[in-house]
């Protein structure tokens, strides 16, 4: 046979004892080469992708959730795919599957997946198969091919009928294609970017339709895609660090990663004082088939190194918020990256919403650290737009999730570190909706605390606190404590609506307790210690320096600028404060420090002063300060 005229047939390696092999080797029509392909098992052509199991294979694959995900790859993937399932009724029976369970497989596989199933006996029928699918494949190139059955009716079917040609383009996404771009036209021309404006369609998917829109350049079948290896070097991800808590959004992600992009999955679980069990975490993990599991403890780094700094700023966005879920997202970021570059890890997911402020944190964290690292943002590439379609999702798996508040709502979205707990939506997407007392974890009602206030004794150094009355602490150590003591009292409740970066307000409410006495503290502490001038400055640049960490910028250059100026005025921020702490309120009492105090009692005094200061030198200072309004004043203008 001609060379020129033969079939190109790759192999993947797995397949290099299969009995199909040897059986392709005996038709010379087909170039045969071995070696491992992302997806299926036979690769014609660069055109014709297939999948072979035997009935058996197809029973066990079934059974442990394989298949599905396979399919969701084989159909994505550039080529055109078909499976051959190979063997006889005599597989099936010896398999003990449920011949209802086959059909719902069969009948998902061909109507929801649109993957040709084709039936072969035994291996050389298998063989058989793929060089008859060659030929047709090589003649209809020549010409155009054949479309049966009624086209449909009115123009908008007739367009989502076309784009649902695309790949991973459902009716669905066809519809808000067309209701975002008006026309085919603008959705052909629309670059990756602006298709991602559309709701459902992640980065993943803008790529697919890219690719498609590229590569096939003479309608919508074409019989060579000359790129598609490249295409998929280029774009496969084979294994991702996910940040993995075990709650419901991000166990139904480990199963989307895994069937999305049938990738190797790591999960990363962050103990930063949440105070819950992580060990369940683990276990979850497990069960899902998870090989690199990471459950570390970061709760001394996260106070020491990322809760504490921003304390010396002071730092409180919009005048309410204490940036508790804020401050902990860098963190968590950093370490993803770190055990990307430890486990070889090509890129990290996370289970942020493409609505809320911890997309931006963690991504703006991600690329600062690994410029070139890839990112996967699920909630902006699935459908999966609300909490009653994760539980359908994850029940549909078999995944296991906690019990909704009700039979018909879903439960408050929370996040607790050692720095606070957070409660969104349920009835607190209505912000004049009081939230229930049962709501709060971590405090008592303020009408509800102890009749007799608690006093306390807080020690600085260097503008962290190092110790309560007397006792030298850890930073962790110090943080738990005073959430204890200040959650007795009913301290730290706030009910706020803020501004997110994204553009949206936002109902959240927050338990701060040892947050909001170390604020108070803090601020006593450099009543008596900074300079007037650099306290002010300190205030000046607060607001600038919490936007900064509320919308993600804690590696920034211009936070770690002001990050050394606040620091610096730091070094004589030490002493100890006392707190009277009373049903929800937090009073300074009593302020000193032995070596930096700038209060002078003998110049403050209302009695006598022995000369410390000369009351009549006030009055060259006023009448030089009010020199300028003296001289508007002349002219009418004040």
């Amino acid at each position: 046979m001609d060379p020129s005229q033969a079939f190109s047939m790759r192999v993947d390696d797995r397949e290099a004892s299969s009995p199909v092999l040897a059986a392709l080797r005996r038709h010379p029509e087909f170039q045969i080469q071995v070696e491992r392909l992302p997806v299926g098992d036979y690769l014609i052509d660069d055109s014709l992708l297939f999948e072979r199991k035997t009935l058996m294979d197809l029973a066990a694959s079934i059974k442990d959730g394989r298949l599905f995900a396979q399919a969701e790859r084989l159909a994505s993937a550039g080529p055109r795919g078909a499976l051959i399932l190979e063997g006889t009724a005599k597989d099936l029976t010896e398999s003990r599957m449920r011949r209802e369970a086959i059909q719902g497989a069969l009948v998902t596989l061909t109507l929801f997946f649109g993957l040709p199933l084709l039936r072969a006996r035994d291996p050389d029928e298998s063989a058989r198969l793929m060089l008859f699918a060659a030929r047709q494949h090589r003649s209809f190139a020549r010409g155009a091919i054949p479309r049966h059955g009624k086209r449909p009716r009115g123009k908008a079917r007739l367009q989502s009928h076309i784009l649902q040609g695309l790949p991973r383009i459902g009716p669905e996404r066809a519809k808000r294609l067309i209701e975002h771009f008006g026309s085919i036209e603008a959705v052909i021309a629309a670059d990756a970017e602006a298709l991602t404006a559309v709701p459902g369609i992640g980065d993943a998917v803008a790529e697919s339709i890219r690719w498609a829109v590229r590569e096939i350049p003479t309608g919508i079948y074409s019989p060579t895609f000359p790129s598609w290896s490249r295409t998929m070097a280029q774009g496969a991800i084979k294994k991702v660090v996910l940040a993995y808590s075990g709650g419901l959004d991000t166990s139904v992600i480990l199963k989307w990663l895994q069937e999305e992009y049938g990738c190797e999955v790591v999960t990363f679980t962050a103990d930063i004082g949440q105070g819950e069990e992580l060990e369940p975490a683990r276990a979850k993990a497990t069960a899902a088939g998870v090989k690199e599991i990471y459950i570390d403890d970061l709760r001394e780094e996260f106070v020491r190194d990322f809760v504490f700094p921003m304390f010396r700023a002071n730092a409180i966005y919009e005048g309410e918020y204490l940036l508790g879920t804020s401050i902990a997202r860098p963190l968590i970021g950093k370490r993803l990256i770190e055990i990307a570059a430890e486990t070889g890890a090509d890129a990290i997911s996370h289970g942020a919403t493409g609505k809320g402020n911890d997309q931006v944190r963690f991504e703006l964290t991600a690329y600062a650290l690994n410029p070139d690292i890839k990112i996967i943002a699920p909630w902006r590439e699935w459908d999966l737009l609300s909490r009653e379609k994760l539980m359908d999702y994850a029940a549909s798996r078999g995944i296991a999730v906690e019990m909704k508040r009700d039979g018909t709502k879903s439960p408050y979205s929370m996040d607790a570190n050692l720095l606070h707990i957070s409660y969104e939506g349920y009835d607190l997407e209505d912000p004049w909706v009081e939230p229930g007392a049962d709501m709060w974890r971590w405090s008592v009602a303020p009408e509800d605390a102890p009749d007799q206030p608690t006093l306390i004794e807080l020690m600085f150094e260097r503008g962290d606190c190092v110790g309560i009355d007397g006792q030298r602490m850890s930073p962790a150590e110090v943080l738990a404590e005073l959430n204890r003591i200040g959650g007795a009292n009913g301290i730290g409740r706030s009910d706020i609506v803020e501004n997110r970066y994204v553009g949206m307000k936002s109902r959240g409410c927050y338990e701060t307790p040892g947050g909001t006495i170390l604020l108070k503290a803090h601020r006593a502490m450099e009543s008596l210690t900074l300079d007037r001038e650099a306290a002010h400055l300190k205030d000046e640049l607060m607001p600038r320096y919490a936007s900064l960490v509320y919308n993600g910028y804690w590696f920034a250059p211009e936070r770690l600028m002001l990050q050394a100026a606040i620091d610096a005025t730091q070094e004589v921020v030490n002493g100890v404060v006392r707190l009277r702490l009373y049903k929800g309120n937090v009073m300074v009492v009593g302020r000193k420090s032995e070596t930096n105090s700038l209060f002078d009692a003998s110049i403050a005094t209302f009695e006598e002063d022995a000369g410390a200061y000369d009351q009549k030198d006030a009055t060259g200072f006023i009448r030089l300060n009010a020199l300028r309004l003296r001289v508007a004043g002349r002219k009418g203008r004040c």
